[in-house]
């Protein structure tokens, strides 16, 4: 934002709404799109920009101040903000509604292969599985695919609720400011809600605090 001077070419705020983008001059790399995308718990922008400007545009932001991320950084950051990543917690045998990606939906939009599923969960029902954030009681960083486990009830009302395994973990990292992991995983509907007491394969205790798509409560 500062870097950009929190203005379009127009003298208009730059955008704030998921996905939303303006055209801005940006200098010695010509005109390019400023595409609303927090990559992390700081919020931010995508700079789109021809290929050919790329390197340009990188040199521009060093000199304003801006500090390059290391993929290590980026990864973790984005992990600790619940920003799903496309091949790994995103894939294409997910729903866009399972993975938070709902903005990315045009759901007034003509005919698109797929609208029918979309609208059909939209209208009548949801997914199966929801992307959560975990946050683990301890600093061991549970492995990608590592079961997870709660006590969900049983389908006949009245049964005793028992541990089952409700998902999997899809990324993880260690959280600096606090010691201890955090991990993202795709969990069955009714095990996906703030607050839910979960176990992690090889780590231990963990409890959800966000609902990827969610509000934060």
């Amino acid at each position: 934002d500062a870097i950009l001077g929190g203005r379009d070419a127009g003298g208009e705020p730059l955008p704030h709404d998921p996905l939303a983008w303006v055209s801005l001059d940006l200098g010695p790399a010509g005109r390019g799109r400023v595409v609303r995308s927090p990559r992390s718990l700081a919020g931010g922008w995508d700079l789109w920009v021809p290929a050919s400007q790329r390197e340009v545009m990188m040199e521009r932001l060093v000199a304003e101040g801006a500090t390059l991320a290391v993929e290590d950084a980026t990864e973790r950051a984005r992990i600790l903000a619940g920003i799903p990543r496309f091949g790994i917690d995103a894939t294409d045998d997910r729903l866009p509604t399972e993975v938070g990606y709902d903005a990315a939906i045009a759901y007034d939009k003509g005919c698109y292969a797929g609208q029918e599923v979309m609208a059909r969960i939209r209208t009548y029902g949801h997914v199966n599985r929801r992307l959560c954030r975990l946050r683990c009681s301890g600093e061991t960083v549970p492995e990608r695919g590592a079961a997870i486990t709660a006590e969900v009830e049983a389908a006949e009302s009245g049964e005793t609720p028992e541990s089952r395994i409700v998902g999997a973990v899809t990324s993880a990292t260690l959280d600096p400011s606090t010691g201890t992991a955090v991990a993202l995983g795709l969990i069955r509907y009714r095990a996906a809600s703030v607050g839910t007491p979960v176990t992690i394969e090889g780590v231990g205790p963990a409890t959800i605090d966000l609902v990827i798509g969610d509000p934060p409560a």
